[in-house]
């Protein structure tokens, strides 16, 4: 996970000089060839330049918020005691067995679940991305947009629970 938090920052470090650039090689352009001042030509190149850069921050962002969703599933499935243990149950399954195992008040679990099931949607909005897929996510609602507070809310909600889970284990 830390890998993918590395790479998260790298990238998103990196991209603000690179949308610079972009912008001023199209400024560049402009001033060198004053034909091509105004031009669709010349904002295609820029936009495409732009697109590209932010696709690799909605990217990289997406692959950590999947990343820490897989290794908080992966760290629940390890804490759930073998009887308990079920196979390929999925994020929201396995933590709610865990849960079940824990024995919490109801408003605690609601909190959790809550929670859980935003990290949990927003991986699988992640993943259909990924793989082009072109279903109707539940409700018509629309699909995660991987901008920076969607990141830095979904990187702290998954360790709002790991710290969660810290306190609450027998």
């Amino acid at each position: 996970m830390c890998s993918a938090v590395f790479l998260a920052r790298a990238v998103e470090s990196a991209a603000l000089p690179a949308l610079d650039q972009v912008d001023a090689k199209a400024f560049d352009t402009e001033q060198s060839w004053p034909e091509w001042r105004g031009s669709a030509e010349l904002d295609l190149v820029r936009s495409d330049g732009r697109a590209a850069i932010e696709d690799a921050q909605a990217m990289a962002r997406g692959a950590a918020c999947l990343t820490a969703a897989a290794a908080l599933e992966s760290l629940t499935a390890d804490l759930l005691p073998d009887h308990l243990a079920a196979p390929g149950g999925g994020l929201h399954r396995t933590f709610v067995r865990l849960l079940d195992w824990i024995g919490i008040d109801p408003a605690t679990r609601a909190d959790v679940v809550k929670c859980i099931d935003v990290v949990r949607q927003r991986r699988n909005d992640y993943a259909h991305a990924l793989t082009g897929s072109y279903w109707a996510s539940p409700g018509n609602r629309p699909h995660t947009s991987f901008d920076l507070e969607t990141y830095l809310d979904t990187m702290h909600r998954v360790g709002a629970v790991a710290v969660w889970l810290e306190s609450a284990l027998p």
